[in-house]
């Protein structure tokens, strides 16, 4: 479940302890969803039948076991099951969600997220011809023209500017309401982010598409958080970019261009 207002945690946690919504077993439902069946399997449709007043829940779900290199057509079965279960309570055809979303699950918004292989290949949504025909969508046109309405949406490759983007933003969640939101935003601006990103996306041969796991990863261990702990410190003085290979994926390494990134000047 997820808010993407400002205030979202804090206001997830209120909607969650809302007596008039959520009482008694329905709070502990969803705590137990939440930690041990995140996904719309078998198990887990209960909990969303716990949610017939509230008025909104997002469940996501990530989708990439069933097409990983190897995996076998039993495991594939297996993984994309929960993807089955969550078409079912929506299509009304599961037991427990008997009567479809015509008012069983109202202001339920299921998000499942996946590579173009889970979508399209043999081994994803395709193994189910219901669930393929309901997801649908022709890509042929110019990405310009996408539909944002549709049931599905490709997303677009990260680019400097995006790469900016998002650095702007988790740098603004993590400073808001923090004692000490001010330095934060001032140590951490936008020129720096900037500064930071060419860095990271230089160490990776320029390649932007695959910074954003280790441009995040440093904005947020190696300099938010070393800016809030410590007054004095200041990254343009007292901190130096390093990639280790280590913490590189296997795309990662390969975009170096290098036997070891150690090698490599940033």
């Amino acid at each position: 479940m997820t808010d993407e207002g400002s205030g979202g945690a804090s206001d997830a946690r209120h909607w969650l302890k809302a007596t008039r919504q959520v009482r008694g077993s329905r709070a502990d439902a969803v705590r137990a969803a939440s930690t041990t069946d995140p996904s719309c399997s078998r198990n887990s449709v209960p909990w969303a039948t716990a949610f017939g007043t509230v008025a909104g829940l997002r469940v996501s779900q990530d989708q990439r076991v069933p097409t990983a290199d190897g995996a076998r057509s039993a495991l594939a079965r297996a993984a994309s099951g929960p993807s089955r279960r969550c078409d079912q309570v929506g299509s009304g055809s599961h037991p427990a969600g008997a009567g479809g979303d015509a008012g069983r699950y109202p202001g339920l918004y299921l998000v499942v997220t996946g590579t173009p292989a889970f979508f399209d290949g043999p081994q994803g949504v395709q193994r189910l011809a219901p669930l393929a025909q309901r997801l649908h969508v022709d890509f042929g046109t110019d990405r310009r023209f996408d539909n944002p309405r549709a049931v599905q949406i490709r997303l677009s490759p990260f680019d400097h500017g995006s790469l900016l983007s998002v650095g702007r933003r988790v740098r603004d969640i993590y400073a808001e309401g923090r004692l000490h939101e001010q330095r934060l935003r001032s140590v951490v601006d936008d020129a720096y982010i900037e500064t930071l990103a060419a860095a990271v996306a230089g160490g990776l041969g320029g390649k932007v598409g695959i910074a954003p796991r280790l441009f995040l990863k440093k904005l947020v261990a190696d300099v938010l958080d070393r800016v809030d702990l410590h007054a004095d410190f200041d990254p343009r003085k007292h901190y130096s970019l390093t990639l280790a290979e280590s913490e590189m994926s296997v795309a990662e390494r390969a975009a170096t261009g290098a036997a070891s990134v150690d090698d490599i000047e940033l």
